[in-house]
């Protein structure tokens, strides 16, 4: 009997200077690279979550080996943006992503 590869998840909450920067994009070009699916959406309408100028949540799924890979990746940023902090929620998946977008 050949075993399942468990899907192992997390969602980032992603603090700092994320939005207008090409962050998702970013984010999207480094999960296709550490083979994790998910997505990326900017976040506005939780001050109390991202701060007043917002945020960016993704869900990552995949081997929990590639998964946290990519959290210490995600943790430095990209080149044109500044991260404060990572706040990382680890759960279940309620749906299986075959690939990472970028959601609106």
């Amino acid at each position: 009997m050949k075993s399942q590869t468990r899907i192992y998840q997390a969602q980032l909450n992603i603090k700092g200077d994320v939005i207008g920067v090409g962050f998702r994009q970013w984010v999207k070009s480094q999960a296709k690279s550490h083979n994790v699916t998910g997505w990326a959406k900017n976040i506005y309408e939780s001050p109390e979550v991202f701060g007043a100028d917002g945020g960016v949540m993704a869900l990552i799924q995949g081997e929990k080996e590639k998964v946290e890979e990519i959290i210490e990746v995600i943790k430095k940023g990209s080149s044109l943006s500044r991260i404060d902090e990572v706040d990382i929620n680890y759960s279940q998946p309620d749906e299986i992503f075959i690939s990472f977008e970028i959601k609106k």
